[in-house]
């Protein structure tokens, strides 16, 4: 029996787990700073103090490592140099959101494509404030979630407990302000985590 297909066979649970960096300029001299860099150095110095720095995630599941970018979903190996990390990013911690018990990794692949091809597209819907990197790990784990557990009622309230409020909350807090995020001042349509995961995982 192969190893992918056996997860559920042998009833063993598989760790659904996020990886978390630290955002940071990384320069030897910091006159060579440009101003995005000089604000986030400023967002790396100060504002994890109040629970608001500046973080990268990645998404665990399978020994696969999904994350998104500019370019897109984008997807690594356990063990291999990991995809999409932005330059100046340091591991800072990891946790497990969930066991799954139910979902196969052959399902992984059509959540990806939905996921990928409607909501997380390359170049053009990635916006740091309103569709980045976390709204992404959060979606797929939560898509995972309703797959692992599809008789529950999921309100549009709802969201994954075990994920961590303060991951986002830098952009969270921008998008209250009127933060577009882009650089041409127009807003991209705001991620809805609950039903784009509900439409991911293919309800």
């Amino acid at each position: 029996m192969q190893q992918s297909n056996s997860y559920n066979n042998n009833h063993l649970s598989v760790p659904l787990i996020l990886h978390i960096y630290e955002l940071k300029p990384n320069v030897e001299d910091p006159r060579q700073l440009s101003s995005t860099d000089r604000a986030l150095c400023m967002v790396s110095g100060f504002l994890p103090s109040i629970g608001m720095g500046a973080y990268h995630s990645s998404l665990e599941v399978f020994d696969l490592i999904y994350t998104f970018s500019n370019a897109g979903v984008m997807v690594s190996r356990k063990g291999q140099q990991e995809a999409g990390v932005p330059a100046g990013g340091t591991y800072k911690q990891n946790i497990r959101l969930a066991e799954l018990r139910n979902v196969t990794k052959a399902q992984l692949p059509q959540v990806i494509q939905r996921l990928s091809t409607l909501f997380y597209t390359p170049h053009g819907s990635y916006n740091y404030v309103h569709r980045n990197c976390n709204h992404f790990t959060e979606t797929l784990a939560t898509a995972l979630i309703i797959m692992e557990q599809p008789h529950q009622n999921y309100k549009d309230s709802a969201r994954l407990q075990t994920y961590p409020k303060w991951l986002n909350r830098l952009a969270n807090t921008g998008a209250m302000v009127g933060v577009t995020g882009s650089s041409s001042g127009i807003a991209a349509t705001p991620s809805q985590i609950l039903n784009e995961a509900k439409v991911a995982a293919g309800l």
